[in-house]
């Protein structure tokens, strides 16, 4: 129960660490370039609760090359078409590849954006097209049966997840190899991503709400 109950999305076991170490206190966090020597020690300490498992271990990492053309019809994802966790499948752009092109993204695969600014991921659900890459992302290819794809972009979007890829400086194929992610049991996972869904599903709604009123407020005047 206890496992369950720690939560992937959030920093207060951090938090209470930082404020309870006198350490901590006489360390900076230097975050322009990265050296994150307090949050890489309770980052560990922290996963060290749920044992941390090298991405390697878990998933085959890959490292799209430039796109070849072709007459293949398919879809072209880039870091722009996706955030959030959701990839906006209406907004895709028709490229064109060689049928023998490899580095497909498969349902169930995670596309994953790494940059200075922002680590972003997201899980591809549909089947029904052919889906590649841009040469600036990763794709992630299960390979383990102990992780869900949807935890892995949804930890890798966490405030945990932006530390973990950062603080190894990930931005090569072989760094993102030895990034450590927490791999709770199966029925966690599960839980975090019901709990996600239902929250972006709010999300969503809220949204539109909001939409509703802009366009509302906007035409008062017109009446």
């Amino acid at each position: 129960k206890t496992k369950h109950r720690q939560s992937v999305l959030d920093l207060d076991a951090i938090k209470v660490m930082m404020n309870d170490s006198l350490a901590v206190k006489n360390k900076t966090i230097q975050e322009n370039d990265y050296s994150f020597d307090v949050l890489t020690y309770l980052y560990k300490a922290r996963l060290h609760l749920i044992h941390p498992t090298k991405l390697k271990d878990l998933c085959m990492v890959i490292k799209p090359i430039d796109l070849l053309p072709g007459k293949e019809a398919c879809f072209k994802l880039t870091a722009t078409d996706f955030d959030q966790g959701m990839i906006y499948e209406d907004q895709l752009k028709k490229d064109y590849c060689l049928i023998s092109y490899r580095y497909t993204v498969d349902q169930c695969d995670v596309v994953l954006s790494v940059n200075s600014e922002e680590v972003k991921a997201a899980c591809l659900h549909d089947d029904t097209h052919y889906y590649v890459a841009d040469e600036k992302l990763f794709i992630l290819k299960m390979t383990s049966a102990k992780l869900l794809p949807d935890y892995l972009a949804i930890f890798l979007n966490s405030s945990q997840g932006q530390i973990a890829v950062k603080m190894q400086g990930a931005y090569t194929k072989r760094k993102l190899e030895e990034v450590e992610i927490s791999v709770p049991s199966l029925e966690h996972q599960q839980a975090v991503i019901d709990r996600y869904e239902k929250l972006m599903d709010q999300r969503l709604k809220t949204m539109q709400t909001l939409y509703d009123i802009d366009l509302q407020l906007s035409a008062l005047g017109e009446k």
